[in-house]
C-alpha cells in the first residue's frame, strides 16, 4: 500500500517539476532589448493559442496530482495558477501578434516562479520522500493573502502593466 501512495507522490511532483523546466523555455526574437541582451520570450506566449492550451494542461496536470503534493509545493502551484490567471486577464485585449512582447516583458518572472515551484517540488525528493507520513489535507492549500498579493506586485506583471497595455 505503502508503494502505491510513494508512486502517486513520486509522479505529482514529478509533473510539477516537467511543467516548471517548460515554463523556463525561451525562444529568441530577433534583435537586442534595452539591457543589451538578445529578445527573448517564453516559449508558451508565443500566441494566444500557445497561451491558453499550456495554461489549461498546467491547471489540468496540477490539480490531478494536488493531493498528493507537499503542501509547500501545493501553496506554489496555487501562486504561480493566481499570476497565470491574472496574466490571461491582461492578455484578453492583447493582439495574437503581440503575445511574444508581453512574453518579453514578463521572461523573468517565468524564469523566477518556474525556479522556486522546481526547488520546491524537488525538496520532496531530497528531504520528504522517505517520510511515511503525508501531509494533512487541513492545511490551507495557498500563501496567505497578504503574501499572495505583496509577490504579486513584486512581479514583471504588475510593475510593467503599461508595457503590456500599449501593446
Amino acid at each position: 500500500m505503502w508503494g502505491k501512495l510513494f508512486d502517486r507522490r513520486i509522479a505529482a511532483h514529478e509533473k510539477v517539476i516537467s511543467l516548471a523546466v517548460e515554463m523556463r523555455i525561451m525562444v529568441t526574437l530577433g534583435g537586442i532589448d534595452e539591457n543589451g541582451e538578445i529578445r527573448r520570450a517564453p516559449q508558451i506566449l508565443l500566441s494566444k493559442e500557445a497561451f491558453e492550451g499550456w495554461f489549461a494542461r498546467f491547471t489540468q496536470l496540477t490539480s490531478e496530482g494536488t493531493s498528493w503534493l507537499t503542501i509547500e509545493t501545493k501553496r506554489e502551484v496555487n501562486f504561480i495558477q493566481d499570476y497565470l490567471a491574472t496574466l490571461h486577464l491582461h492578455l484578453a485585449y492583447v493582439t495574437d501578434e503581440n503575445y511574444p512582447h508581453v512574453g518579453t516583458v514578463v521572461r523573468q518572472d517565468f524564469i523566477d516562479m518556474s525556479e522556486s515551484l522546481e526547488k520546491k517540488a524537488f525538496f520532496f525528493f531530497q528531504h520528504g520522500i522517505l517520510n511515511l507520513k503525508l501531509d494533512s489535507l487541513d492545511q490551507h492549500h495557498k500563501y496567505k493573502l497578504p503574501e499572495t498579493e505583496k509577490r504579486l506586485r513584486a512581479t514583471a506583471l504588475m510593475r510593467d502593466m503599461s508595457k503590456i497595455r500599449s501593446t
